[in-house]
């Protein structure tokens, strides 16, 4: 992780361990950071499959075991059985087409499973 100031206010440059890089601005990263607390219930740093399954029904939508553990296989990169904060910065930016640039306004995470299945929630919203 790398930080450093550019004319438009501070960056925040993440290296997966895939070796694929994002840049999020100062306030996209706090803003991650709140969505990924969100998740993480037990404050462990990682998302567990119990975590997002319980985050998913919250937020309304009830995902079956079948799509959860396949979501986990897709967002989980590095195969350690959950899901850490660059897999989930790297998922929901690519989700919400950012990227390097990182897009105008707040990331959504909007999650989808194999079967359709679907939730979306405002990354800077408090669920």
């Amino acid at each position: 992780t790398e930080v450093h100031s550019a004319s438009g206010g501070e960056q925040v440059t993440l290296k997966g361990t895939d070796g694929e890089v994002l840049t999020l601005s100062g306030a996209q990263m706090e803003e991650m950071l709140e969505a990924f607390a969100d998740f993480d219930k037990d404050g462990s740093g990682f998302i567990s499959a119990d975590e997002l399954k319980a985050m998913m029904r919250k937020l309304g939508h009830r995902m079956t075991n079948r799509g959860v553990d396949a979501l986990m296989a897709k967002v989980d990169t590095d195969g350690d059985g959950q899901i850490n904060y660059k897999e989930f910065v790297k998922f929901v930016m690519v989700q919400d087409g950012g990227g390097e640039d990182g897009g105008e306004g707040a990331p959504s995470t909007r999650i989808t499973g194999p079967t359709g299945e679907s939730a979306s929630a405002s990354a800077s919203a408090s669920v």
